[in-house]
């Protein structure tokens, strides 16, 4: 293997980290190796996404400006879509652009195989431009975070405020995501409520999102997970059987298992072309 494999590649982080007003981009990537597959096809670590996620990303992150080395608390200050970027860029950098898969169609139920391009068939979203920077916090725990304001007086939002989540937050949120993926969703967005309405987090309800109609709360989930940076997923694939489009239902962790096997997710291949 030659030497140049393993040479540092640098990447921009789509959104970055936020400290004391500068923002701090730069990462510098190795590519993953066998020990480093090894270690998250063992089952207590296997089972869980985010174990998989930050065991790839402490041994294929070279540096992460400000702080150098990572750790583990480094990579819960990170937003979710850095994370899934992360893992994006070093998919490609140790294996390659394509990703081979086999789904079974959503509307016909015949399985199918199909591969997506990393470099050109998923979009990058940066940071959107009506973000903001806001103080969150007290005395020393204190923090600035980039935020977003939504509203749509037609479903009731006159304004909704939020920052973006990290993986800490994620980490917070993963085991409820598990046991009840919308209960799990409810709690992420009150993690990362700042206001609603004029009124400030602190004097809301914790079950706010479920007593809201449901037009109000699609329009808040709406915004929330479109306003997210880091890689879309969201392209359909098509079944080549009867012509309906799919949900690609990827998320970056399965980029790193041989023949990874889910039920109408799909089992992706390592091998690059």
């Amino acid at each position: 293997m030659s030497d140049d494999f393993f040479s540092p590649t640098p990447v921009d982080l789509p959104a970055g980290l936020l400290i004391d007003g500068k923002v701090y981009r730069t990462v510098s990537l190795v590519p993953m190796v066998g020990a480093t597959r090894k270690d998250i096809a063992r089952p207590e670590i296997r089972r869980d996404s985010i174990r998989v996620a930050n065991a790839i990303m402490l041994a294929c992150i070279k540096e992460m400006e400000p702080f150098g080395r990572v750790t583990g608390a480094h990579l819960n200050r990170l937003l979710v879509g850095d994370r899934e970027f992360l893992l994006l860029a070093i998919r490609r950098i140790s294996s390659g652009n394509i990703v081979h898969f086999s789904m079974s169609c959503d509307a016909c139920e015949q399985p199918f195989d199909s591969h997506v391009d990393l470099s050109t068939d998923i979009k990058v979203d940066t940071l959107p431009v009506d973000v903001e920077v806001t103080a969150l916090g007290e005395g020393e725990g204190k923090q600035e975070f980039w935020t977003f304001t939504a509203s749509d007086v037609e479903a009731g939002v006159k304004e909704i405020t939020f920052r973006f989540p990290t993986g800490h937050d994620q980490a917070i949120v993963a085991p409820a995501i598990r046991a009840n993926p919308v209960d799990g969703t409810y709690r992420l967005m009150w993690l990362c409520l700042h206001s609603f309405n004029g009124t400030i987090k602190n004097e809301l309800p914790t079950d706010l999102f479920d007593g809201l109609p449901l037009p109000m709360l699609d329009f808040i989930q709406r915004e929330f997970r479109n306003h997210q940076p880091g890689p879309d997923y969201s392209e359909p694939v098509v079944c080549p059987n009867c012509g309906a489009p799919n949900a690609m239902s990827l998320k970056a962790s399965d980029f790193f298992f041989d023949l990874v096997s889910r039920k109408k997710r799909p089992q992706t291949s390592t091998n690059a072309q």
